[in-house]
């Protein structure tokens, strides 16, 4: 059997290839559908050099960014400490059986609290938090991220696309290519949070996928422009799809 024939020509792509800089870009894209309940796992100390899909690798990858990157895991932790103000710090705790799990501690506790007894909405925020100060060599070119509202309290999604803006203005006064952010939601608080040029909708029609663009539609910008219906408003009122 050919083994290569089941391979794709970007998987076998030479870098002298003039579709190489394409390769190199897709390569780099990162998926996320996080699951706290699979976070909440004990982790090997050597699944840690990416977050995978879910975060159920999350111990191991903070240990990977706390020991190669210390000033990435304490910028994470600082702003979890400006978070969630019970917080006094966060640390990864390994174990004689080479593995790994995330622990924090708390003002007004005297022990340490594990990662099986964390919260959803506290662990699913601090992995994007992870995904949005890990160096750059262990970012992404585009992150697609599924649902981001799940788990996450209004005010704690409010403050995570705030400290993705933050970080794209930092990233952009450096010079430095930032990467692309590209969310899937059902949420009018997030849409909410969102610029009406920053809005593609996708609907099914007839066996299709159309995608529109609410931005192209006059009266849809006159609306937000005048601050007559917000863009939940407009997104429960099914007004952003054709």
């Amino acid at each position: 059997m050919n083994i290569q024939a089941e391979r794709s020509a970007m998987e076998l792509a030479p870098p002298n290839w003039e579709g190489y800089p394409l390769k190199w870009f897709a390569q780099n894209w990162r998926y996320y559908n996080l699951v706290p309940g699979m976070m909440k796992q004990v982790n090997q100390v050597s699944a840690g050099n990416l977050l995978e899909q879910q975060g159920q690798n999350l111990s191991a990858w903070l240990m990977w960014i706390q020991t190669r990157a210390p000033e990435a895991f304490s910028r994470i932790t600082g702003v979890a400490r400006d978070v969630f103000p019970g917080v006094r710090r966060l640390f990864t705790w390994p174990t004689q059986q080479s593995t790994v799990y995330l622990a924090s501690e708390e003002q007004a506790l005297d022990r340490p609290i594990p990662l099986i007894q964390m919260s959803d909405g506290e662990l699913a925020f601090i992995a994007y938090l992870s995904l949005l100060y890990a160096p750059g060599d262990l970012g992404a070119t585009l992150f697609l991220i599924e649902e981001p509202e799940n788990y996450l309290h209004p005010k704690l999604l409010q403050t995570l696309v705030s400290l993705w803006r933050q970080a794209w203005e930092e990233v952009s006064e450096r010079g430095v290519p930032s990467s692309q952010v590209v969310l899937t939601t059902h949420s009018p608080f997030l849409l909410d949070q969102m610029e009406l040029d920053e809005i593609l909708w996708i609907e099914r029609s007839d066996g299709k996928t159309i995608v529109v663009r609410p931005n192209d539609r006059v009266h849809l910008r006159k609306l937000v422009e005048d601050k007559a219906l917000g863009l939940g408003d407009l997104l429960l009122a099914g007004a952003l799809g054709e």
